[in-house]
């Protein structure tokens, strides 16, 4: 099965949330908000929002020693669903530096999902990936954004 709802997805990425959670000696929290519980019925490919909370456990929370926080707002945009996932982690660009045994292969891997997605139901999934900001203005963890259309 290639999508599942959306609600199925934060069901899955909850559980996983958890787990790391407990793992890391609760070094991190997270809260994932919706605007709209219709939002909740959409179709989404399968891992898809699970791949960027991944990401941001284990490249931007998982070094941080306390004070981790993982956000995902889900927001009714009309004819599209927009997903904001944020992490207070240590950033792209310090990740990239501590991570030597990263293959690099999780964004290509996401791309063809949305690729395949996209060609098989019509749609238009896209999404964009920036650094975040603390109160500074000095980069400060990740902000990715998923764009998911509506049926």
């Amino acid at each position: 099965q290639i999508s599942v709802t959306l609600e199925e997805e934060l069901d899955f990425i909850r559980n996983y949330l958890d787990l790391e959670k407990f793992r890391f000696n609760d070094r991190f929290a997270y809260e994932i908000e919706n605007d709209n519980a219709e939002n909740l019925k959409i179709q989404v490919p399968r891992m898809l929002i699970h791949s960027f909370v991944e990401n941001a456990v284990k490249h931007g929370l998982k070094p941080m020693k306390k004070d981790g926080m993982l956000k995902i707002n889900i927001c009714n945009d009309g004819n599209k669903v927009n997903i904001e996932i944020t992490d207070n982690g240590i950033g792209r660009k310090a990740a990239k530096q501590l991570d030597t045994n990263s293959t690099g292969k999780g964004l290509v891997i996401v791309e063809q999902m949305i690729e395949t997605y996209n060609q098989l139901n019509g749609t238009k999934i896209h999404y964009t990936i920036s650094n975040g900001e603390d109160d500074m203005g000095n980069i400060a963890g990740t902000v990715v954004r998923l764009y998911i259309p509506k049926s």
